[in-house]
């Protein structure tokens, strides 16, 4: 069966971005992964001591940075005791462990990331260590229980992506398979949307004896343009953090962003 276009939605290590680009067709590794963990509240001791629509609370301790909030227990109940609580732990000193898991290639390249039952005790031991020291402890025994889990946390080294095109002949691509950036632009899923917003009207116009390449086309000219200026704009926070937590004298800064900006 034959198609008029193919369209890549296919993730960070797209296939069709493949085709399309192959002169670069590998996101490059940022520079830090995020420790990712989610727990229900009626497994702690005790409740989160923090609102229901407090929003994201965020640190940054000795280089390491926390992005934790609480969310709508499995139930969909915001009752406090009933929730679920969720964290991103930010660590900018995994290049060895990603290399010798084959997650990160010498080239820079990243290959996948490290799934909930690929952490060994070894590092989770080396986690549990830290915690007491960085995190405080609203959130230390949230993150204490998600670091123990094996089926919650898990390691997702971070993907930039600087596309040269979205497009080739009947090719297009979209979301992480045309762009990739940090989740400290808060603009990955929303960028995602819009570009498939944006390659539907495309379609929409395209005249019946107007090429599927041309049309595509249109979408690319009208896409291409803000998609390199945000990973640009992802690489310069990237930089920004990997420099601040490679840092000797860090200084701890703390924020608590309403729930919008997220």
């Amino acid at each position: 069966m034959l198609a008029d276009a193919v369209i890549g939605a296919d993730g960070y290590r797209s296939v069709v971005r493949r085709a399309i680009s192959p002169d670069a067709p590998y996101a490059r590794y940022a520079g830090y992964l995020v420790w990712r963990g989610l727990v229900n509240e009626q497994e702690l001791a005790r409740p989160i001591s923090w609102p229901s629509d407090g929003g994201l609370w965020i640190d940054f301790v000795q280089g390491y940075r926390l992005v934790a909030a609480v969310l709508p227990g499995q139930d969909g109940s915001m009752e406090i005791g009933r929730r679920q609580v969720t964290f991103a732990w930010f660590d900018a000193h995994r290049d060895v462990l990603l290399r010798a898991t084959n997650r990160l290639t010498p080239e820079g390249y990243l290959m996948g990331t490290l799934g909930r039952r690929s952490i060994d005790k070894d590092i989770r031991s080396e986690l549990l260590s830290m915690i007491p020291s960085l995190w405080p402890d609203v959130w230390a025994a949230a993150v204490t229980l998600g670091v123990q889990s094996t089926t919650s946390l898990s390691g997702a080294p971070i993907a930039e992506y600087l596309p040269e095109r979205l497009v080739s002949g009947p090719l297009a691509i979209v979301g992480d398979a045309a762009h990739v950036v940090s989740p400290m632009t808060g603009s990955g899923f929303a960028t995602g949307v819009d570009d498939a917003a944006l390659l539907s009207r495309a379609l929409a116009k395209r005249r019946h004896d107007e090429s599927m390449a041309a049309a595509l086309l249109r979408y690319e000219n009208a896409r291409l343009p803000y998609t390199r200026a945000l990973v640009a704009h992802s690489r310069q926070l990237s930089a920004q953090y990997v420099n601040h937590a490679s840092g000797v004298d860090l200084v701890q800064e703390n924020y608590h962003a309403p729930r919008t900006t997220l």
